[in-house]
């Protein structure tokens, strides 16, 4: 009975304990001036971590966890060994002097590189099993690469490259003898990987990643003598990664190994157009200057030279998605065979072109063809062999932007801040079936692209309702259009194609205020934004008699096109049309208190926000409009540390309010191509929320704190689908603090 209740008693408990040490940081610092100890043995890190852990439970008799990591790791600053000047003789000529002092460096200026050796083994008794489970073994080898160069200094592009390769295999095969599935011991794995291989085996790799980034900085502008003027710098990154399951069974070995990569290309331009308008031209005439000339120049520059800096910003994002990858890693392409002009052949992986993001297929390749039209030369992929008889889901997408932006002072306190911003997106989806040879056929094509612009829509509210951006105006654009191509089209399926169309384009023009540019130029180029800031209002006399320290005036301006459009295998089908303008704010006004006059910190900031927003769907054909009007009122104050005597104490007291009010009102209609709701459209939703919300805290000597709140919150909803509701909140929130010691 002992020894039962005994078991019992080891049974039910949990006992688990672990131990664990490590070195990290070992580095040797042997005193000598030889190269080989100075740069190599003396660079080297060691790290070692060993641990362990015994579990036992109520589930599980006994488990037994063990790991080890071995790192070693090597940087060094390299010194230049080598450098080339091809133009150092040109010193005297008028065009190649700007590249006397173009210098090449092949020899790379940092290198590092590291190894991760990673060992464990899990066994484990469940107490219900009658055999142990099976053992967990992990044996991985993990490889890091670094390297840096300045390829060229000097000359016209100045590229400079920083690479990164990480790889990771597997060592779990070497764990057991394949003839009998004997566990080897740790003594014989270092016999079999020192054997396996020279100088040494690490496994076969699971997964690589590769990260090439190349940045540059061109001498274009000191070339033309613009360098005070223009500042250009450049960048682009391809992560290129390659995963191998190990699938046992060969023939779909190949068909799960996956391929991707990532690339970013970015270039920057800043122009400091005021500097250069004043080199070209000369210092800006007086506003008195006299002379039709003399005007019109002022006039000139004002308008477009008047600017402290312009950023100009593009950048194009691109990835690709390819399962299905045949052979290896994909290193041997890029390393030795593409840089000596050899062929590269799927047995060792993607090729060189796909690592660096300038191709969609693994095995593809880039032709140079003649061409009849300039610049008479062009340039075609192919998809390259796939592993044979597979079904391969593939996507590659493509984001375009750009982005300019400048500001200005208009008059003193004033500055006005405008932008421009495009953007493209191109999405494709296909599925790749192949032959018995591997030839893929792409079936099941999907194309999608989304295009927005900044928009120049002002919206039909107090004096911009002048400029006629509503639906009507739209609608009466496509009526213009629609009578003339159902005259002219019988066929029934054209016609729906022009008449969507045609309403598309109504759109577009119907919403847009001015039309500047011509022809497609119209859709693709950005329009302006801005914002506003006036500062300084506190000099003002009505702003001064209420004690204001500083007072500013906002408005800005931001307005958005939308379009989302399908490729299918009848041309191209506009799914959506949306244009929004949204004035954040329309006007506000911030004031700050003078702390004298008012005895503390107080604020007021009150806001008119406006929202006008169109959308056109393509299959229901009608206009959905939304519009939103909000004000909100905030204010604050404190006061600290005026004294009030209690009981013959005097203690320093803080009072802090505040007081937040806002209206929001939201109104939904419909306008559809047949006018069923008149020029006003049909009502669809309407919502108005109120928000009430004051607060006061009241604190004594930072020892006892009091707050009050109350808070109302209102939504009233038109019709009784969804109706609407109302709640309100009070709060009494009591804070002492008593503290005390010896």
């Amino acid at each position: 009975a002992c020894l039962v209740g005994s078991e019992m008693c080891i049974r039910d408990r949990t006992l688990r304990v672990q131990d664990s040490w490590a070195i990290t940081g070992l580095r040797p610092g042997i005193p000598s001036s030889l190269w080989w100890v100075r740069d190599i043995v003396n660079r080297l890190t060691v790290g070692y971590s060993y641990a362990q852990e015994f579990e036992r439970s109520p589930q599980v008799a006994e488990r037994f966890h063990w790991r080890w990591n071995l790192t070693l790791q090597y940087t060094v600053q390299m010194r230049p060994l080598l450098s080339i000047r091809p133009l150092g003789w040109s010193g005297k000529l008028p065009l190649l002097r700007e590249f006397a002092g173009w210098q090449l460096s092949p020899w790379p200026s940092s290198f590092g590189y590291g190894l991760t050796l990673t060992r464990g083994r899990q066994t484990e008794q469940l107490r219900d099993a009658p055999s142990p489970s099976p053992v967990v073994r992990e044996f991985t080898a993990q490889q890091q690469l670094q390297a840096s160069w300045r390829l060229s200094e000097g000359g016209l592009f100045n590229p400079a490259l920083d690479y990164s390769l990480t790889t990771t295999s597997t060592l779990v095969p070497l764990e057991l003898d394949p003839a009998t599935g004997r566990q080897r011991s740790g003594s014989e794995i270092v016999r079999q990987m020192f054997s396996t291989r020279v100088p040494i085996y690490l496994g076969e790799e699971t997964s690589v990643r590769q990260n090439v980034t190349v940045n540059f900085r061109p001498r274009i502008a000191e070339v033309l003598r613009l360098q005070r003027f223009v500042d250009m710098t450049g960048s682009y990154t391809v992560t290129y990664s390659w995963n191998d399951p190990r699938q046992p069974d060969p023939a779909i070995r190949d068909v799960v190994k996956q391929a991707q990569w990532q690339s970013s290309f970015r270039w920057n331009t800043a122009l400091r157009l005021k500097q250069l308008s004043e080199h070209l031209f000369g210092s800006a005439p007086s506003a008195d200057t006299s002379g039709i000339m003399s005007r019109g120049l002022r006039i000139l520059r004002t308008v477009f030279f008047d600017y402290d800096n312009f950023q100009i910003s593009f950048q194009q994002d691109n990835s690709s998605l390819n399962p299905g990858v045949l052979g290896g890693t994909g290193l041997t392409n890029f390393w030795l065979r593409a840089p000596l002009f050899r062929p590269q052949l799927p047995l060792y992986g993607p090729t060189a072109a796909y690592q660096l993001g300038l191709l969609g297929s693994p095995h593809g390749s880039i032709r140079l063809h003649g061409s009849s039209a300039f610049p008479f030369f062009g340039f075609s992929t192919t998809l390259g062999v796939r592993p044979p008889n597979a079904v391969l889901q593939e996507n590659f997408t493509q984001r375009s932007v750009l982005d300019m932006r400048t500001s200005r002072p208009l008059w003193s306190g004033a500055t006005l801040t405008l932008s421009w911003k495009s953007e493209f997106s191109y999405n494709r989806n296909w599925t790749l079936q192949t032959d018995a040879a591997g030839i893929p056929t792409p079936t099941a094509v999907v194309v999608t692209n989304s295009y927005s612009r900044t928009a120049l829509f002002l919206p039909p509210f107090l004096f911009l309702a002048l400029f006629r951006n509503t639906p009507e105006r739209v609608l009466q654009l496509y009526e213009q259009q629609r009578a003339e191509i159902r005259a002219s089209t019988p066929d029934t399926t054209e016609q729906n194609s022009r008449l969507q169309q045609a309403l598309a384009d109504a759109f577009r023009r119907g919403v847009e205020s001015f039309r500047w540019y011509p022809g497609a130029l119209a859709l693709i180029m950005p329009r302006v934004n801005w914002i506003l800031r006036w500062d300084g209002l506190e000099k003002w006399w009505l702003f001064r008699s209420i004690g204001a320290q500083n007072v500013s005036l906002d408005h800005a301006y931001s307005s958005t096109y939308r379009e989302n459009t399908r490729l299918t295998d009848r041309g191209r089908v506009i799914d959506m049309q949306q244009v929004e303008a949204n004035f954040q704010p329309f006007i506000g006004l911030s004031l700050r208190f003078d702390e004298k006059v008012w005895r503390g910190p107080a604020t007021a900031i009150l806001r008119y926000n406006l929202r006008y927003s169109y959308q056109l769907g393509a299959a229901a054909r009608s206009i959905q409009r939304q519009v939103s009007h909000e004000i909100s009122l905030q204010l604050s104050h404190t006061r600290r540390g005026f004294v009030l005597p209690i009981l013959g104490t005097e203690l320093k007291n803080d009072v802090e309010f505040s007081f937040l009010a806002s209206v929001r009102r939201n109104v939904t209609s419909s306008h559809d191509v047949f006018r069923s709701g008149g020029q006003n459209g049909l009502r669809v939703d309407g919502s108005t929320q109120i928000t009430v919300e004051p607060r006061a805290r009241y604190t004594i000597s930072q020892r006892l704190t009091a707050a009050l709140f109350m808070r109302y919150d209102g939504v009233f909803n038109e019709g009784a689908a969804q109706p609407g509701y109302s709640t309100f909140q009070v709060g009494i929130d009591l804070r002492l603090g008593i503290s005390g010691g010896r």
